[in-house]
């Protein structure tokens, strides 16, 4: 979650006042101060790279020259709230300028993208090597920085080793990038402030920051639950993808093997494993231990749930826990992994999650074996 007062948190059931602007940048560069924003959506997608993307509609007169384009320009959106005689400026992300239209009105309509498709659009002109025996996160920081001299890069991963594989990186930057968290667990995105964060893989297991609550009060407004087939897995397997004739394969499994659980691996469901390959496995533990985090995340994708609240949570963030009123009376804790938030005045935001409460520890998973 976004980092707001603890007397704004409080306040989220109740009213608030909402104001949405933004800079236009040119690098760090302000070229453009405080443009009125009226309408648009800020999107986050946890699965997604670039994670966050938006857009805008600024409101500009009509004689005014254009000032920017999107050649070279980003824009920096800020929500102003104030509720309970406080008043606070949040900023909800930089984005690159991808397309941009003016109509006779003066209105300007911004499609824009976050800062990851930099990277994905600077891809190694020539095939290259990973550096053997470097720090993964240090290598990560050297590829961005690579192509954004200047960004700042935030290491907050709590694992980090050094690079053992030397299969040869072909053309895709942000593939390698992907490829060396997975190695250590983590993930690379940019987050509200603009920043790259090299952090760990949510976690399923922690404590909501926030129960959203249903009827009087609450937060919540509208509730879908669903489930599904789709991209559920009983099983998953990790393996180095380097193959050595006459070597056995260094890999890890888990799977769901109690019989009273409906997606049991040897039960009705029927075996549907996921597959996941990687350069830098060199231990059949490290294979185990990723596969018993992807079967978690798997297996939770069993059931969702969306909900829209008010814009008065405007600060949770995809990949936080949050606790779940549920239309049945029970509660359940779920993952957020996706966001549409509506930047119109009286806009609503909308999530989507994943139900954490059968994926409660990694214990819940056995370790599986060739042997």
């Amino acid at each position: 979650m976004l980092a707001i007062s603890p007397l704004l948190e409080s306040a989220a059931p109740y009213s608030q006042t909402f104001s949405q602007r933004v800079d236009i940048l040119r690098g760090d560069q302000v070229v453009l101060p405080n443009v009125a924003v009226s309408g648009g959506k800020i999107t986050a997608e946890r699965t997604k790279t670039p994670r966050l993307s938006c857009s805008l509609d600024l409101a500009l007169e009509a004689w005014k020259p254009l000032e920017f384009g999107n050649n070279v320009h980003r824009v920096r959106v800020l929500r102003g709230v104030e509720s309970l005689g406080r008043r606070e400026v949040l900023q909800q992300g930089i984005f690159r300028i991808d397309d941009i239209s003016r109509t006779e009105d003066g209105q300007v309509s911004l499609a824009c993208s976050g800062l990851e498709q930099y990277i994905i659009n600077g891809r190694f002109i020539i095939p290259r090597v990973p550096p053997y025996g470097a720090s993964t996160t240090g290598t990560i920081t050297n590829l961005i920085r690579e192509i954004l001299p200047t960004a700042n890069v935030r290491v907050q991963t709590t694992r980090n080793q050094a690079i053992t594989m030397t299969d040869v990186w072909e053309r895709d930057r942000w593939d390698a990038i992907d490829d060396l968290a997975a190695s250590i667990e983590a993930e690379v995105f940019v987050d509200a402030r603009g920043d790259f964060v090299i952090a760990d893989e949510p976690s399923v297991t922690g404590e909501p920051v926030i129960w959203l609550r249903q009827g009087e009060g609450g937060l919540q407004v509208t509730q879908t639950y669903s489930r599904t087939r789709d991209q559920v897995y009983n099983a998953a397997v990790a393996m180095n993808q380097n193959t050595v004739p006459g070597a056995a394969p260094i890999w890890g499994w888990a799977y769901v093997d109690d019989p009273n659980d409906e997606l049991y691996f040897y039960g009705d469901f029927g075996q549907v494993p996921r597959f996941h390959l990687s350069q830098f496995y060199s231990q059949s533990f490290q294979c185990t231990r990723y596969a018993r985090k992807l079967l978690i995340d798997a297996v939770a994708k069993n059931a969702g749930l969306k909900f829209t609240t008010p814009a008065t949570v405007w600060w949770l963030e995809v990949g936080d826990l949050v606790g779940v009123d549920m239309l049945d009376g029970t509660q359940e804790i779920h993952l957020l992994v996706s966001m549409d938030a509506d930047l119109s005045p009286g806009g609503m935001i909308s999530f989507d999650t994943l139900t954490t409460k059968r994926a409660a520890r990694l214990d819940d998973f056995p370790e599986g074996s060739l042997a």
